[in-house]
């Protein structure tokens, strides 16, 4: 999967243009060796919206995260980790365009898969908690968010090893 790693370097240097192409390049090959549906197919179009993301294209990259989240529900399954890690981006994007309804559906279907399978002190679901925290703080929902930090912040602390924040964030990705 170069393609992943040259795209990381040019979101490094800044150059998320030529991520974005270097991404739809990608997209179509596999689509047209593998197929739309195929599951590592999906890898890409999630990385183009991400990028679509970067590029504040919000609309096109909620069309990409969605068709990647229905895809990795119909190949992997709806309590995959990787499909609740695109549930998760989406709701994020979701809360961008003031779909906040949408918006807690997805964090909250996240948030309930990832604690499942590693506990609710991993990395993976600490995230997603605090994403939802950040939507809720956002439409006023003051006192849930503060119980959601407070949660986030109590699962940080039960950590034994000192966390990298670059580590945690890239959980979400």
């Amino acid at each position: 999967m170069g393609f992943h790693g040259m795209a990381c370097m040019y979101d490094d240097q800044g150059r998320q243009d030529d991520e974005k192409l270097l991404c739809q390049r990608a997209v179509g090959n596999f689509e047209r060796r593998l197929g739309g549906g195929h599951a590592l197919s999906l890898r890409p179009i999630n990385l183009l919206g991400i990028v679509e993301f970067s590029l504040r294209n919000y609309r096109s990259s909620a069309d990409l995260l969605e068709r990647a989240l229905r895809g990795r529900e119909r190949t992997v399954g709806p309590e995959a980790q990787d499909t609740l890690k695109a549930a998760c981006n989406l709701g994020y994007i979701y809360d961008l365009l003031r779909k906040l309804d949408d918006a807690e559906a997805m964090l909250l279907r996240s948030t309930k898969g990832m604690k499942k399978p590693s506990g609710p002190d991993n990395a993976r679901a600490i995230v997603t908690v605090n994403d939802l925290a950040y939507l809720y703080q956002d439409v006023g929902r003051v006192d849930d968010a503060k119980k959601m930090y407070l949660e986030v912040l109590a699962r940080v602390e039960r950590w034994a090893v000192p966390f990298d924040v670059d580590t945690l964030e890239a959980a979400c990705d």
